[in-house]
């Protein structure tokens, strides 16, 4: 499917990906690359049956920003041109219907945090590199890092970010809202499949909808927000009634607990391998010195338990894990609302 030159464009059922690819200048953008991610970006924007667009970066790192060198051959008048564009650009992608992904590995700089500025999810690996390092350069942001950054981060984080220039970590990107979930690098693709598994069991109308409620309200006041949650046509919904298929199985016990599931699979064990298929769950089969998992359970945001995601009858399912790999109560748990854990006990 890719013609381009600077990026690859692919699509397998209803999932796009468009992949930076100039690994050699660290993915780095120039007017060629610019013009390719656009017209890229006009081609999903068209394609009613994507669901999904993924970015990613070719090789270890996502996308250093723009070319710095490119600019030495930018005339007067190309600075304006080129800013139009590249908000435009971030704009389409922020107003897409489909679901947009950042898969984030290495450096993510200036126009390349920008631009998952504008994706709905962002999974990064523990490993990447965050920044707005345009200032020691002489150059202002051009795709929001002084606009949308803010309302992400707030303006004292952004001021610092765009004042300094200096870069940070992954764990400190996600406490600013920047990333959804950290993961290692091997587990990157892993974390992203999981996470187009989970979304694509949902009812692609509402999902639709609420993520055009999400992106427009946010810049509404509360009381003009709020008007978008007021479903002016029913849902997915039989003629004549409101009630969605969703509905209705929320009213049965076995369909409503089907649902759950399937919002809950980003974060079990899988008995094959005993690894996580899109979690943070730290818990891996190994032969040596074992505990068994008595249960698994969700932590919220400051370490308390929110519910089981494995009953305890069930645990003759589930592999044997050493007792380095037991993900404990800790402050890394407590920084996140998606860390999974598990409580053993001796074999």
């Amino acid at each position: 499917m890719s013609k381009y030159n600077k990026i690859i464009f692919e699509r397998a059922e209803t999932i796009s990906t468009i992949t930076f690819n100039r690994p050699s200048a660290h993915n780095a953008m120039d007017r060629e690359m610019s013009d390719e991610l656009a017209d890229a970006v006009r081609a999903v924007k068209k394609d009613r049956e994507c669901r999904f667009l993924i970015f990613r970066g070719a090789g270890d790192t996502f996308c250093a920003g723009d070319d710095i060198k490119d600019f030495l051959t930018w005339t007067d008048d190309d600075p304006y041109w080129q800013a139009r564009q590249y908000q435009e650009t971030a704009q389409m992608i922020e107003d897409l219907t489909c679901i947009t992904i950042a898969a984030v590995d290495g450096v993510c700089t200036g126009g390349g945090l920008e631009l998952t500025l504008t994706c709905d999810f962002v999974v990064a690996t523990d490993r990447s590199r965050w920044g707005m390092p345009e200032i020691d350069w002489d150059i202002t942001p051009g795709w929001g890092g002084v606009t949308r950054l803010a309302r992400f981060a707030g303006r004292r984080k952004a001021k610092e970010w765009n004042l300094v220039g200096q870069l940070f970590d992954a764990k400190t990107a996600e406490r600013y809202d920047l990333i959804n979930r950290i993961c290692k690098p091997a587990d990157l693709n892993k974390e992203v499949d999981a996470l187009v598994a989970v979304m694509v069991a949902k009812n692609p109308i509402t999902v639709r909808r609420s993520k055009f409620a999400l992106n427009k309200g946010a810049d509404l006041p509360l009381s003009g927000a709020m008007a978008f949650e007021v479903p002016i046509q029913p849902f997915a919904s039989k003629p004549g009634r409101f009630a969605t298929a969703g509905m209705e199985d929320f009213a049965k016990s076995d369909t409503r607990a089907a649902r759950r599931k399937v919002s809950k699979s980003t974060g079990l064990v899988n008995p094959e391998d005993g690894a996580s298929e899109g979690s943070h769950c730290a818990v891996t089969a190994l032969n040596r010195r074992t505990f068994e998992i008595e249960r698994i359970f969700c932590l919220d945001a400051y370490g308390r338990e929110i519910y089981d995601l494995l009953p305890v009858e069930d645990t003759d399912a589930w592999p044997v894990v050493a007792p380095e790999q037991v993900f404990p109560y800790s402050a890394q748990a407590r920084q996140s609302s998606t860390v999974y854990a598990c409580e053993p006990v001796e074999a």
